[in-house]
């Protein structure tokens, strides 16, 4: 399933209607309507998997953690040996940094081979060389 669309190189989050359970412990309002907790209700808008989502935040994670036993995901992460500093300074280490150069990079000439009995033989179109 496509997360993002493009509209002329313009690119946006897609669409998405998916039928959802209020399992945030709270009443929530979607779309102007109070939702119950336990209660089901439909999403339609932005694709939620194209903005991501922290995982502190995912009824899903959420759920396991209380199935779990524990009572909170701080008890839970650091039970599993998590340290966020140290996760976020992972991230800025091996994020990709986006850099634009005004110039243009030089080109070199382009050196052809051609295999054959072991050896590779300078050159392109033609015969190839008596050894």
């Amino acid at each position: 399933m496509a997360r993002f669309v493009s509209d002329e190189g313009v690119w946006s989050p897609s669409k998405e209607k998916v039928g959802l359970q209020n399992n945030s412990g709270k009443t929530i309002t979607v779309n102007g309507k109070q939702i119950l907790h336990g209660e089901p209700f439909i999403y339609e808008g932005p694709d939620r998997g194209a903005f991501g989502e922290s995982f502190r935040k995912h009824p899903e994670f959420l759920q396991a953690v209380r199935n779990q036993g524990f009572n909170n995901t701080d008890e839970y992460l650091k039970h599993l040996g998590y340290d966020e500093a140290k996760a976020k300074k992972e991230i800025e280490k091996t994020s990709t940094k986006i850099t634009s150069q005004d110039e243009l990079t030089k080109r070199t000439k382009m050196v052809e081979t051609m295999g054959g009995g072991g050896k590779d033989y300078p050159g392109g179109f033609g015969e190839i060389p008596k050894i």
